[in-house]
């Protein structure tokens, strides 16, 4: 399954974005992952009802700091499958996205 690749590839330390070699091709979305904390584990919970995409309830344990919580991924798509945490397809779904401060700083006129 391809949210388990994309979470076992965070769990090996690979960041978000195109996991390397993944057949079909897989994108992951995930803007709320801190940039130090770590994936130590996860489990998914099984699939929820969403209004577009397949929608996965996750419960992730995280360290640094360490934390565990609930969250939902949407995947989208045949290849490439895109994979997004709920809040990233929200912003996406509303034309709306988060600003990094380097970015916003670097294209200030």
């Amino acid at each position: 399954m391809a949210l388990s690749r994309a979470l076992k590839t965070w769990r090996e330390g690979g960041p978000a974005g195109e996991i390397v070699d993944s057949k079909p091709m897989i994108f992951v979305t995930d803007s709320n992952r801190k940039e130090a904390q770590k994936l130590i584990d996860f489990r998914i919970l099984g699939e929820t009802p969403g209004l577009s995409g397949r929608t996965y309830a996750v419960e992730l344990e995280l360290a640094y700091p360490s934390e565990r919580l609930k969250a939902e991924y949407i995947v989208v798509g045949i290849d490439p499958l895109w994979i997004f945490r709920r809040e990233d397809y929200e912003l996406l779904m509303h034309w709306d996205h988060h600003m990094s401060e380097k970015y916003k700083t670097e294209n200030k006129k």
